[in-house]
This record gives structure tokens, C-alpha cells and sequence, in this order.
């Protein structure tokens, strides 16, 4: 007889925040355990939902590239705000207007209701750009398989991790989109940022954006990291 898959779905979290990425899974694990008979725990990942500061997602036009149509920023309600965006959009491609099309208009100027939640959110993020503490080189050679540091040396901050094979790997430690500082994810092993939540593998791959290029290679020879 085959098993069955319970999925058990919750607990967000900032990206980039090193201190909320084992919570999570903890919580939602625990939650599993307290109300169904399970026997193990076959798989963890994360998804990425992207939030708008007036918490409704951006859908029409792209402004000034006609033709062009996008819908972005779903909050994790992508089926109702999936449809609701495809009805939008081809309103506006058949040129019927649409009572709603303003309040979701990508051009859309809604500061009086989102000051605080965007006040708030990048006061967090400047804390941790500033107050994060950078680790030493000689912290950086004695680090664990599946771990990252920030290295600083000759005044450029290197990404740091360990592979679990033992090969030391270092990048920089500037996000390629509008270069904030990213952090290790010690849960999935990636290189998050919290700024607009990029997240890159540990070779500096892009795993998700609004980053398009790779976190560049630093060579070992000058991380001395090895």
C-alpha cells in the first residue's frame, strides 16, 4: 500500500533575517505532529511571495512599453489575485475599461496609506545593513561544512561558505541588484538578501530575483579562506 503526502504550508518570514530560517520549520513541524500521525518529515523548502506596500498587487500596462503586460506582488493569494489580474488585463487589452484598473495601476502613488508598513519595513533592513557583524578571516578558515560568514578583507566583503564536500567557496558579498549585503541561509544554504529578497546559491548563482547576474566569483587565494 502507498503512503500519502501531507503538505503543511505557514510561518513566513523576512528573507535575509538569519535569525527566522530553523523557526519556522520548527513551528510548522510541530504543528504537523500535534494534529495528524505522521512518520517523518520527507521534505522542507520555501517559497517567495512578493508583498507590495499598500498589500494589493501591481497588474496593467508596463508604462512606457506598449503591449507589454505584467502582474506582480500577489502577497501569497496567487490564484484569487491570479485571476483577478488575468481579468484585468484583458480588459485592457481589449480596450474595455475596468472600474478597478486604477487601484491596481503599476504607476500608482499610495503613500499615505503604506507610510508606515514602508517606514517600518526598511528601518529593519538599514539595522541590519549597518549593525551585521562581520566575521575575521581566521573565524572564516575554521568554518563547518554548510556554513557562511561575511568576510571582510582589504575592504571587500566576501560571501564565505563551506560546501559539504569541504571545499571552501567565496563571492561577494554584495547583491547584484542594488547591492545590499546578503546573508547566509544556514537552513536552505543560500545567500539571501533582505533588501528586496534576490537569493543566490553558494557558488553565486542567481536562485531568484529581482537579481539577473551572478554574485561575482572572489578568488580563494585572496579570501584566504581555505
Amino acid at each position: 500500500m502507498r503512503g500519502r503526502l501531507l503538505l503543511v504550508g505557514g510561518e513566513g518570514h523576512p528573507v535575509g533575517d538569519p535569525s527566522s530560517t530553523a523557526r519556522p520549520y520548527e513551528t510548522l513541524e510541530r504543528f504537523m505532529r500535534d494534529h495528524f500521525d505522521v512518520s517523518e518529515v520527507s521534505y522542507r523548502w520555501s517559497t517567495q511571495d512578493n508583498f507590495t506596500v499598500d498589500g494589493l498587487p501591481y497588474v496593467g500596462e508596463v508604462p512606457g512599453a506598449a503591449g507589454i503586460y505584467t502582474a506582480t506582488g500577489f502577497g501569497g493569494w496567487g490564484m484569487s489575485n491570479g485571476t483577478l489580474s488575468a481579468m484585468l488585463m484583458a480588459d485592457a487589452i481589449k480596450g474595455a475599461a475596468s472600474p478597478w484598473s486604477g487601484v491596481y495601476a503599476l504607476e500608482r502613488r499610495s503613500l499615505g496609506a503604506s507610510a508606515r508598513r514602508f517606514l517600518t519595513e526598511n528601518t529593519r533592513i538599514a539595522k541590519r545593513q549597518l549593525g551585521g557583524r562581520r566575521a575575521s578571516e581566521e573565524e572564516a578558515e575554521t568554518l563547518a561544512m554548510g556554513e557562511g560568514a561575511i568576510l571582510s578583507l582589504d575592504g571587500q566583503m566576501a560571501a564565505v561558505s563551506r560546501a559539504a564536500g569541504g571545499e571552501v567557496i567565496a563571492v561577494s558579498a554584495a547583491c547584484t541588484h542594488m547591492g545590499c549585503t546578503v546573508a547566509w541561509n544556514s537552513d536552505e544554504s543560500t545567500w539571501d538578501c533582505p533588501c528586496h529578497g534576490s537569493r543566490f546559491a553558494p557558488d553565486g548563482k542567481v536562485l531568484h530575483g529581482p537579481a539577473v547576474a551572478d554574485l561575482v566569483t572572489v578568488e580563494r587565494a585572496t579570501a584566504r579562506a581555505s
